[in-house]
């Protein structure tokens, strides 16, 4: 869920999450729950999982706002280009970099038991990688990108 609000001037709303459209100061709330964090087996991983989850979702939305309030006629291409290469290049380094943690500091990792886990995870990366591509998967605008993603973090392992 998504919530829209707008600010106030002398709200106290971090920087980060207010936009200037069209002049008018936006301020946005994005609400994220995944179930699969809960699937990994430690609490860094998961702050990975919401950080990359996160920028997927804040920054494409981001740009989207601000090309519509500049009323630029091919502002859907803009956008789509501008996440694709967001996937491409931003996304790509953290995941890469999440992975090398990952795989350098989970060496004895308890997995949780939760309802509805029915096999025993090995690998604390792959399993971060897997959830990771399951959430990119579902924009298919990004479907190249993330298929690319998914062979060069598996490829790291």
């Amino acid at each position: 869920a998504v919530e829209f609000e707008v600010a106030a001037e002398g709200d106290d709303v971090p920087e980060e999450r207010i936009l200037d459209v069209g002049g008018e100061r936006w301020s946005y709330h994005m609400r994220s729950r995944w179930n699969l964090v809960n699937f990994l087996a430690d609490e860094s991983h998961q702050h990975y999982f919401r950080s990359l989850v996160g920028r997927f979702s804040r920054s494409p939305f981001a740009k989207r706002m601000k090309l519509h309030a500049s009323g630029d006629d091919n502002a859907t291409e803009v956008e789509l280009e501008y996440k694709r290469s967001y996937v491409r290049k931003q996304l790509a380094v953290s995941l890469t970099k999440y992975v090398g943690e990952i795989m350098a500091t989970s060496v004895d990792v308890t997995w949780p038991t939760l309802p509805g886990s029915h096999m025993t995870p090995s690998t604390p990366a792959l399993e971060f990688v897997k959830d990771i591509i399951q959430v990119f998967s579902l924009d298919p605008d990004v479907a190249n990108e993330t298929s690319i993603l998914k062979k060069s973090a598996l490829t790291q392992m």
